[in-house]
């Protein structure tokens, strides 16, 4: 079974597959879901600021690699997912300083109501 998993871009290698769609902040699409990181894309995602990596694996490591198997299990690509949707449908306005605060409040209530935690936003 196939998952995608957000990885480090300091942890990715050359050869591993995207499992979703690259954007940079202006929107400007850098690699698309199935496209295999090379040499010069993982340059461009460095040189764009990407930190995290949408990348599919086969599947999660058995009893031997649990720790990494729960690893790759909290960092199903749903977060990150969100977070480049707002930010391509803020990208266009994002030079005014109201609505980039917006747009971090919205991902600070996605995160919060992804991990039940609502009453500890202020």
């Amino acid at each position: 079974m196939k998952k995608v998993v957000k990885i480090k871009s300091t942890q990715v290698s050359i050869g591993m597959i995207l499992g979703d769609y690259i954007y940079d902040k202006m929107g400007i699409l850098l690699g698309r879901s199935g496209d295999t990181l090379t040499k010069e894309l993982l340059s461009e995602i460095s040189e764009k600021g990407i930190i995290n990596i949408p990348i599919i694996i086969d599947e999660l490591p058995k009893e031997k690699d649990a720790g990494k198997a729960a690893l790759l299990k909290a960092e199903i690509i749903d977060d990150d997912r969100f977070d480049n949707t707002v930010d391509k449908v803020f990208s266009i306005i994002m030079h005014h300083e109201e609505i980039q605060h917006i747009a971090a409040i919205i991902k600070k209530v996605n995160r919060a109501k992804n991990n039940d935690e609502l009453s500890l936003i202020k």
